[in-house]
């Protein structure tokens, strides 16, 4: 268990919740928490394993932040690209007018990196952080919140980075959380 952010399962509210230890927890401590969850064995009592194949949150809508594009060239894919060319073949990126969405690309609206074959994500050890945090199970609001904020400043961030021409992934993990939340929501998550 992370000794700055903790995820458990909520009895009374039959969902998983989140809730911040310590002022200096950063993005990279969502997602250790989160893996520990998943691979917990609460999760597999629950729910059978971290991955039951189904494919449901693989489809549609995957954002990319700086940290999920070094981890997936880190893993290999696209090994020997540049970041630009990595984004051009894995990537959609949209013009949205005063800013650009950037996804992972969609084959009939499922993300390319599932493997049909054999009913799992292809990069799994290192999907991105939007998938490395979706629990397969009820999640409270905080949590849900926390996870759109973080993501949404890993695009914006993504997005300067390309417009810049200046890309450092490696970095996003260690970006405090108290940085990126709302005082509401920095709040909200203290108070646990």
């Amino acid at each position: 268990m992370s000794e700055k952010v903790r995820i458990w399962w909520d009895e009374t509210y039959e969902c998983y919740d989140v809730g911040v230890l310590s002022d200096d927890a950063a993005v990279g401590d969502v997602e250790r928490e989160g893996e520990i969850v998943l691979s917990g064995r609460a999760a597999r009592r629950r729910y059978g394993s971290s991955c039951n194949g189904c494919c449901i949150c693989c489809g549609g809508r995957i954002p990319l932040t700086p940290g999920d594009i070094s981890r997936m060239m880190r893993a290999g894919l696209g090994a020997g690209k540049s970041v630009r060319e990595w984004l051009s073949r894995y990537c959609r990126i949209e013009d949205l007018g005063p800013c650009l969405d950037v996804t992972l690309k969609c084959i009939d609206d499922i993300c390319c990196l599932w493997d049909r074959e054999r009913s799992i994500c292809s990069l799994y050890e290192a999907r991105p952080f939007v998938c490395r945090t979706y629990i397969c199970a009820p999640f409270s609001r905080r949590l849900e919140e926390l996870r759109s904020q973080i993501v949404n400043y890993g695009e914006n961030l993504l997005e300067e980075m390309i417009v810049m021409g200046d890309f450092d992934g490696n970095k996003f993990a260690g970006i405090p959380l108290r940085n990126i939340c709302s005082k509401e929501l920095w709040d909200w998550l203290r108070d646990m």
